[in-house]
């Protein structure tokens, strides 16, 4: 619990960058751009994955190193986003001028960034719920579920992203005023969406339990009385 404790700190107290990083990626893409936010993102993750490893294999500074390293490339990420976008894109230099209250502007904001904000938000609240009624359920029965929230949140993946497309996509189109286009990607994105229900559907009846069989599965481990079966 403390090391628990210690790493959400850390996590919290850097959520700063995180919040930066988002709101850059969402400026490039609502201008068109959403190749160079991937790819920025993708650098992030390399770095974390090679902080990890330097901070935690080599130097075994334990728990909060991982928080640390997630902080650090986060904030690099959203670094090196805002030096391109200030390089590649001079319109969107912020002048003294462009800071005024706009409160229409202010609530059309809070609408959709409060109500997708919501919206995720109620996922992650059921999960944390969940996961503190499992706890008590024993060591193999919380094993069980974590794999399984693992398949689910890969299986997951796609629908996330399908809604942010959508989310972009359609706010471009509706500001440029063409609604045909916005009924147009929304039937492809639905249609994307069937598609991969089928598939999943194909997978976790069909290879679930191999997906999610460890390692040398039927063999007792050293864990007491727990069983990898």
């Amino acid at each position: 619990m403390g090391e628990g404790s210690d790493y959400l700190t850390i996590i919290v107290g850097g959520l700063i960058f995180t919040a930066f990083y988002h709101m850059l990626a969402a400026v490039l893409r609502s201008i068109g751009d959403t190749i160079t936010p991937l790819c920025i993102l993708i650098l992030s993750v390399c770095f974390n994955v090679l902080l990890d490893f330097l901070f935690i294999g080599k130097m075994g500074m334990g728990v909060c190193a991982a928080a640390a390293a997630t902080i650090l490339s986060q904030g690099i990420s959203a670094f090196v986003c805002f030096l391109y976008l200030w390089k590649k894109y001079p319109i969107l230099h912020l002048q003294k001028e462009d800071f005024f209250w706009n409160l229409n502007l202010i609530q059309e904001l809070l609408a959709g960034g409060c109500s997708m904000g919501l919206m995720n938000s109620l996922i992650m609240i059921g999960s944390v719920v969940l996961q503190s009624a499992i706890n008590g359920f024993g060591t193999t029965i919380i094993v069980a579920h974590i794999a399984a929230r693992r398949l689910s949140s890969l299986f997951m993946t796609p629908y996330i992203v399908l809604g942010t497309t959508m989310a972009t996509f359609t706010s471009q189109n509706y500001g440029a005023g063409d609604g045909q286009r916005v009924k147009e990607g929304l039937k492809i994105s639905m249609i994307y969406g069937a598609v991969w229900s089928v598939l999943v559907l194909l997978i976790t009846y069909g290879f679930a339990a191999g997906l999610v069989k460890p390692p040398g599965a039927g063999r007792q481990k050293d864990s007491g009385s727990f069983q990898w079966n």
